[in-house]
């Protein structure tokens, strides 16, 4: 799994506020923004498995949408506006970036 990247506080917000603190010895991870079918299954998978947080830009109904794909180390995630899909192993990953037209 990769490092815990930072915490969540509620000093000085309140009971129920949380507020994520950035992990000064851990670098950020690196976004990407892309447009649909602009890296292969292959080069993206590689890109997610190296660090990348990848932000997809795709058409739907004639809106743009923006998909963030992400791996932690041990699943990869694809988030839409709507859901969130976890893939547990790297062929599910590269089953749903080709059904889905991310590649």
């Amino acid at each position: 799994m990769l490092p815990h990247r930072g915490r969540h506080t509620t000093a000085d917000r309140g009971r129920d506020a949380v507020a994520f603190i950035p992990d000064p010895d851990v670098p950020p991870t690196m976004t990407v923004t892309i447009d649909a079918g602009e890296f292969d299954a292959d080069e993206l998978i590689d890109r997610l498995k190296s660090g990348e947080r990848i932000v997809v830009r795709t058409e739907f109904l004639g809106d743009t949408r923006e998909v963030t794909l992400r791996f932690d180390g041990e699943t990869f995630y694809c988030d839409t506006p709507t859901r969130l899909h976890k893939h547990s192993d790297e062929a599910e990953m590269r089953a749903c970036i080709e059904k889905q037209g991310y590649a």
